[in-house]
């Protein structure tokens, strides 16, 4: 008879983008209190009681006063984060393709300080 595995908390459904603001090796358990979301996140604390407040992050009360915030719910957090950050890079690069596009057939530097050749 083989020795009896170890007992390991189940792998995570989704895996976690590549992410440079928000820490993307954290330590993996349960339950996250407020203080180590916002560490995780790269938010204030204060942010991350209104995102449970306003239920845009789930969270479970083991009492009045401290809510804590399952694995899963910080995860779908640290995604969408991700996704936001990924559509607002992309629109800041169409924008700034787009400006230089008018300004070439303008015939005016896209850049201050740059010099057209004539």
């Amino acid at each position: 008879m083989s020795a009896p595995k170890p007992l390991t908390a189940p792998a995570p459904r989704r895996t976690l983008p590549a992410m440079t603001e928000p820490r993307a090796e954290f330590e993996r358990k349960l339950l996250y209190s407020v203080v180590e979301v916002a560490t995780i996140t790269g938010r204030p604390p204060g942010l991350i009681k209104r995102w449970i407040y306003r239920g845009q992050l789930a969270c479970v009360r083991l009492d009045e006063e401290s809510p804590f915030v399952p694995f899963e719910a910080l995860v779908d957090r640290l995604e969408r984060l991700a996704w936001k950050r990924a559509r607002r890079r992309a629109r800041e690069r169409e924008a700034a393709a787009g400006t230089r596009e008018r300004d070439a057939a303008a015939g005016t530097p896209s850049e201050p300080g740059a010099r057209t050749v004539d």
